[in-house]
């Protein structure tokens, strides 16, 4: 059997290390946008509101 070297075991579990904080990243940036388009629907519904609403004119 080969032997490994030490050096490639601690380049694997920094990688899968490195790896883990890619993944957290990029889903905690997807949740984000996600997170931005429904405030920015929101905002847009409150802006738009108003238009549907019968005017009433007050003395």
């Amino acid at each position: 059997m080969a032997e490994t070297d030490s050096r490639f075991a601690y380049q694997d579990a920094r990688r899968r290390r490195l790896d883990r904080i890619t993944q957290h990243i990029v889903v905690g940036s997807g949740l984000l946008v996600m997170m931005a388009l429904v405030l920015i629907f929101f905002y847009l519904l409150y802006v738009v509101a108003p238009l549907f609403v019968s005017p009433s004119v007050t003395q």
